[in-house]
This record gives C-alpha cells, sequence and structure tokens, in this order.
C-alpha cells in the first residue's frame, strides 16, 4: 500500500517577546522592581522637562504656587506650608528674589516682620508652569475608593520599611535628580540654598 508522507511543517520561530510578555515571565520580585524603576524614572522626567523649561526646581514651583494660592507670607508660614526646615525656604526664596520672582517686604502690620510675595513675572511662571507631578498624582488618587487608598497607603509603606528609609526625610514635592546646574538633585540644591550658596 502506497502511502504519502506529508511533508513536515516547518516550525514557525516563536515571535520576539514584547516588553508586556517579558514583564509577565518576570519573577514578581523583578516585576515589582521594574515598577519602582520607572516611577523613578518619570519623576525624573518631570523634574528635567521643569528645568529645561522654566529653570526651576520642583520645590521652586511648589513655593511660587503656595505663595500664588495663599497670597503674601512670612517665611514661616511658607516653610510649614511646603513641609520644608526655615534653612531651606530661605534658600529657596533667595534664589527666587535673584530672579524677580519673589519679593520680600516689611509687613504693614507689624514691622518686624518680612513678607515673601509673588512679583507679577512670579504670577506669570505660575500660571504658565505645569502642576507638580505630584499634585496631578494626588488628584488621581483621590477618584479611587477608599480602601484602594488604604492598600496603597500599606503597600508603600511597607517598601519603605524593607527599603530601610524610615528615617529619611521626605521632600515636599516629587523630585528627583535635577538642579540649577543640572547634575545635582534638590535635596542637595536645596541644602546649598540652606547655605546661603548662590
Amino acid at each position: 500500500m502506497d502511502v504519502t508522507l506529508e511533508p513536515h511543517p516547518t516550525p514557525t520561530p516563536p515571535a520576539p517577546a514584547t516588553a508586556d510578555q517579558g514583564w509577565e515571565t518576570d519573577s514578581l520580585e523583578r516585576s515589582i522592581i521594574r515598577s519602582l524603576r520607572r516611577i523613578i524614572r518619570a519623576v525624573g522626567l518631570y523634574s528635567r522637562e521643569l528645568l529645561r523649561r522654566r529653570n526651576l526646581t520642583t520645590s521652586q514651583l511648589a513655593t511660587l504656587r503656595q505663595l500664588g494660592r495663599s497670597g503674601a507670607l512670612s517665611a514661616g508660614d511658607l516653610a510649614r506650608g511646603i513641609a520644608v526646615s526655615q534653612a531651606t525656604i530661605t534658600g529657596i526664596v533667595d534664589r527666587l528674589e535673584l530672579r524677580g520672582l519673589v519679593t520680600r517686604t516689611r509687613s504693614a502690620e507689624d514691622r518686624r516682620r518680612v513678607v515673601i510675595e509673588l512679583t507679577d513675572a512670579g504670577r506669570e511662571v505660575v500660571a504658565s508652569s505645569p502642576p507638580p507631578l505630584h499634585e496631578r498624582f494626588m488628584l488621581r488618587l483621590a477618584e479611587l475608593p477608599e480602601d484602594e487608598r488604604r492598600e496603597i497607603d500599606r503597600m508603600l509603606r511597607r517598601i519603605v520599611e524593607m527599603m530601610e528609609a524610615e528615617e529619611v526625610e521626605a521632600a515636599p514635592v516629587l523630585a528627583a535628580e535635577t538642579s540649577l546646574s543640572g547634575s545635582e538633585d534638590d535635596a542637595r540644591a536645596e541644602s546649598a540654598e540652606g547655605a546661603g550658596a548662590r
């Protein structure tokens, strides 16, 4: 009996893995680390773009926006408003004043009290600058159900604990490795500002 053998089909080579497929085949640990790296990179990209477009650090923009919301404030009130130290806010305001974005004046009610307020140029910068990354993120968080927000908070606190970062002081904004020179991060820039560096 004649038997006609069908030619054996050539196996189709597997399609190259996409980024999503690679993500799915990663271990959970690698997937978590990759997510953290993406968050860090997103913050860095925002900080560098703000520096490139406005020559501002994220903390300087937060300071301007706080003054835009509240009007004239003392240095102490301004520091509390964006959750930084008195020395840090002094350095930030020094730099903003040099650029003509804020002024320091004596309070009409109490001559011992110095108040900081936006100039017209400062108001223009606030109006034309994108909102800080953390403000946009908070708006999206607020849209989530409370139980989801609590779970996110719990897991992030756990990550902080696992990275032994409980004692690290949190910045008032989401900031990354960028500064007026483009080579230092906001924390180092603010430290220099607090020390009176120009």
